[in-house]
């Protein structure tokens, strides 16, 4: 959601979306809260979304690869949550074993939000510009 928030309402929306849906999931799931790294990639790969929207809206081989790209990333930062220890900080000597150990897993989930972003995007990349011009959204945000 949050890289078709980026690409068809921009910027803010993108980072926003990144932000709010990671903290919503948090919160749904009752687990603790994401670690900051977590926040700051999310929000800054909808910001990304926002800033590269006509390529990622005109070009679905570009699309493709920030998805896969993003998605990956992402992977990358959750394990940062297993590497915490309470008494030693993070223990990064052992990174390398839980990203391979988890590469199965990354490819699955990284093939699943490239289907759900295609998906979203046939949906939403229709509709988009009638909502723009509605609801008076453009580029940075609501028409004042």
């Amino acid at each position: 959601f949050t890289i078709a928030a980026g690409a068809y309402f921009g910027v803010p929306v993108g980072y926003l979306c990144g932000i709010a849906s990671l903290m919503l999931y948090s919160g749904v799931t009752h687990t603790d809260p994401a670690i900051t790294i977590q926040l700051l990639l999310i929000g800054f790969i909808g910001l990304m979304a926002g800033m590269l929207r006509r390529k990622i809206t005109e070009n679905k081989l570009f699309a493709l690869l920030f998805t896969l790209i993003s998605s990956m990333l992402f992977s990358c930062s959750g394990i940062l949550n297993l590497l915490w220890d309470a008494e030693k900080g993070f223990m990064l000597s052992d990174y390398h074993i839980l990203i391979l150990d988890s590469l199965v897993w990354f490819a699955v989930y990284a093939v699943s939000d490239v289907l759900l972003y295609f998906v979203i995007r046939f949906i939403l990349g229709k509709k988009s510009e009638r909502m723009k011009i509605r609801y008076k959204i453009f580029e940075y945000g609501y028409k004042v």
